[in-house]
C-alpha cells in the first residue's frame, strides 16, 4: 500500500488533513470514492467544516472573529498602496476572509466574479458587540443576479441547506450595501429576534425597508442562508426600481443618460437628437440625446456591470 493511501486509510488522519480544506473541495470530496463519501458523512467535523451542518461539540475547531486576516490598508509598508502587488495580496486576503466566515453557496457566486478592488468591502466585526458577529458587506449587484438564479434553480432542496447558517460565527443582524449605477445605491439589513409563537413567521419591514425576520421562541436566533435568499426578490425588485430612478433623475441633470440606471420611457428612442412628447402630459423633452437601441435585458445587464465595478 501506497503511503499516501496509507495515511488515508486511517479515519483520524482522514478527518484531520481534509479539514484543513475549504469547504467547497470537501464537498466535492465525497465523490473521490464511496470509502470518501462515508468517512465525510460520518465526520461531525467534516459535516461542520464543509457547512453542512451548524453544530460541533468542539469549540475549539469553531471559526472565531479574531481569525480574520487584517484586510490591506495604507499603514501596510511591505507593499506600496495602490500598487499591482498590494492589490494581488489585499485580494487574497478578501477570499481568505470570504471563505472563511460566509457560507460557500455565496462565496461560490463571489469567486466567479471578483470585484477589482475589495478592499473593505467585508467587515464583519462592524457593530459586533451589539449584534453580533456579520457587519458589513458590500453586495454587488453581479453577486445578486448570480444568487438569485442559484435560489430559482435549488430552492426545492432548502430543505436540507436553508437551516444553515449565514455567518461563522452565527450572526443576528447583516447590513449589506448595493451600489447602483449613480455611484451610491441602497442599504439592505436582515436582523433576526424572537417573538411569541402566534407571531413567528411573520417577518416586518421598518421605514428603510429593512427586514425583520421574526423567529419563534424555540428557533435559533441566528441568520440563515435561507432568510437571505427567500428574499432576494425583493431586493432585487428594489435595486431595479433604484436604477430606474438613477435614470429619471438623469434627465434633470442632462437629457437622457444611457450610462446612467435603466431607461424607461425612452427604452425604444433612437440614436439621434429628437423631440419627446408625453401622452398623458402637456410637457416637450427637447434636445434629448438618446443612446443606441437595446433591449431590457441588455440594459439590466449593462446597469448590473457598471454599479458592481463601484
Amino acid at each position: 500500500m501506497a503511503a499516501t493511501a496509507a495515511v488515508f486509510s486511517i479515519p483520524e488522519l482522514f478527518e484531520q488533513i481534509i479539514s484543513e480544506h475549504p469547504p467547497f473541495d470537501i464537498i466535492r470530496y465525497q465523490r473521490v470514492s464511496r470509502t470518501w463519501q462515508k468517512l465525510i458523512a460520518a465526520s461531525p467535523l467534516l459535516q461542520y467544516r464543509a457547512w453542512l451542518r451548524n453544530g460541533f461539540l468542539d469549540y475549539t475547531q469553531y471559526v472565531q472573529p479574531d481569525d480574520l486576516i487584517p484586510e490591506l490598508g495604507s499603514w501596510d509598508l511591505r507593499y506600496p498602496y495602490g500598487s499591482e502587488a498590494a492589490k494581488d495580496y489585499n485580494t487574497k486576503q478578501y477570499i481568505d476572509n470570504v471563505s472563511k466566515h460566509l457560507h460557500p453557496v455565496i462565496v461560490a457566486n463571489i469567486m466567479k466574479d471578483l470585484p477589482d478592488d475589495p478592499k473593505f468591502s467585508f467587515d464583519p466585526n462592524q457593530d459586533m458587540d451589539q449584534w453580533g458577529f456579520g457587519g458589513y458587506f458590500v453586495f454587488r449587484p453581479v453577486l445578486l443576479r448570480a444568487l438569485h438564479d442559484w435560489y430559482e434553480k435549488h430552492k426545492s432542496s432548502e430543505h436540507v441547506w436553508g437551516h444553515i447558517s449565514l455567518y461563522r460565527p452565527q450572526s443576528r443582524r447583516c447590513n449589506w450595501s448595493v451600489p447602483d449605477s449613480d455611484d451610491s445605491g441602497i442599504q439592505f439589513e436582515l436582523e433576526v429576534r424572537h417573538v411569541d409563537e402566534r407571531d413567528a413567521g411573520r417577518d416586518t419591514e421598518d421605514y428603510s425597508g429593512n427586514i425583520v425576520i421574526n423567529k419563534g421562541p424555540d428557533e435559533p436566533l441566528f441568520l440563515t442562508l435561507s432568510d437571505l435568499l427567500r428574499r432576494l426578490d425583493e431586493l432585487w425588485d428594489r435595486w431595479i426600481d433604484s436604477e430606474r430612478e438613477v435614470h429619471y433623475l438623469s434627465h434633470d441633470r442632462e437629457g437622457c443618460d444611457y450610462d446612467l440606471g435603466l431607461p424607461d420611457y425612452c427604452l425604444e428612442s433612437s440614436d439621434e437628437e429628437e423631440d419627446y412628447d408625453e401622452e398623458d402630459e402637456d410637457e416637450k423633452i427637447e434636445g434629448i440625446k438618446f443612446g443606441e437601441k437595446m433591449t431590457v435585458e441588455e440594459h439590466i445587464d449593462a446597469c448590473v456591470r457598471r454599479a458592481s465595478d463601484r
